[in-house]
Order: C-alpha cells, then sequence, then structure tokens
C-alpha cells in the first residue's frame, strides 16, 4: 500500500473527491443495503424452493432421479455460494459511493478482494469445468427433451458468438 503521511487519520479521508453538488458523508452514508438483503433472500429462498420441489417430485412421485438433478444441486450450491460473496461485499462496502467510504476502508476491501482472486485462481483448474459441463449439459439436455437440433457454430477465432437453435418438428 502507499506511504501515508504520519499522524493522517485514514478512517477521516475519503477514498475520492466528492462531484459538484456532493458532500463526502463519512459517518452514516446512504447505501442500498437492505435491497441488496432482500433481493438476495428472495431469490435463493425461490431458488431452494424450486430446486427442493423437484427433487420431491422427482424422488417421492415420478422415482426417476437422473443425473440432471445432481447437477441442479451443484448448480444450487454455486448460487448459494456466489449469494455468500455478494452478502459479504454489501457488508463491506458494496452499493456505498465512493466519496462516501474512508481510505480505510478502501483497504479493508482490497484486501478481501485479493483474497478472493487468490483463491478463485487457486481453483481455477478445478472448478470451471464442471460448472461448464453442467450448464452445457443442462442446456443440451432441454434441447433433446424438447426435440430441438442444437448447432453450436464457432468463429473462425475459435470464439463461440451465438448458439443456434432450429426445431425439427
Amino acid at each position: 500500500m502507499a506511504e501515508t503521511m504520519p499522524g493522517v487519520d485514514l478512517n477521516l479521508v475519503p477514498a475520492m473527491k466528492a462531484p459538484p453538488g456532493e458532500t463526502s458523508n463519512l459517518k452514516d452514508p446512504y447505501n442500498s443495503d437492505r435491497f441488496m438483503y432482500l433481493t438476495a433472500g428472495i431469490c435463493l429462498g425461490f431458488s431452494t424452493f424450486a430446486v427442493f420441489f423437484r427433487l420431491f417430485v422427482k424422488a417421492r412421485i415420478l422415482r426417476a432421479m437422473q443425473l440432471e438433478e445432481a447437477i441442479l444441486i451443484f448448480s444450487l450450491a454455486g448460487l448459494v455460494s456466489l449469494t455468500a460473496v455478494m452478502i459479504k461485499s454489501t457488508l463491506i462496502g458494496q452499493g456505498v459511493h465512493q466519496w462516501n467510504v474512508s481510505m480505510a476502508h478502501v483497504m479493508k476491501i482490497t484486501e478481501f478482494y485479493l483474497h478472493l482472486r487468490t483463491a478463485r485462481e487457486n481453483m481455477e483448474p478445478i472448478c470451471p469445468r464442471p460448472l461448464w459441463f453442467s450448464t452445457r449439459f443442462s442446456y443440451y439436455d432441454i434441447c433433446v427433451k424438447s426435440h430441438v437440433r442444437y448447432d453450436h457454430p464457432v468463429t473462425s477465432d475459435g470464439c463461440d458468438y451465438a448458439t443456434t437453435v432450429t426445431n425439427t418438428k
């Protein structure tokens, strides 16, 4: 981190100069925390209910559990992890204007994201492959069950920019 002058309290220094017409408020700044918590709670609640309802129907009523249910559970675990990171980000200052955040708080946020980045880089050789597999498999499975042909065009540079779906009926 950058060297500071002796005697300067970073808790009293805003991270950015306030724009014209605004003043810095480091004591009690406006934030959108409650909207984030409300959105995360509602979405995670509905998603969890839908997954458990589907699992109940497949296991108890139809008695036809398949690979897609395991992938669905794996996807729900990913959603829970992402929601946890979003809530942690909100706790440390997401949703607050930068001129209402102190330099000391910015250092805490930077440290959190550096730890998160290090963890992601350590998991990168392992984690994306199952995630991409589950996403592609789910999409392919939907196409097969609805009698739709799945064309996956790849451009000359090797990137896939679009997925073409045509009905085979």
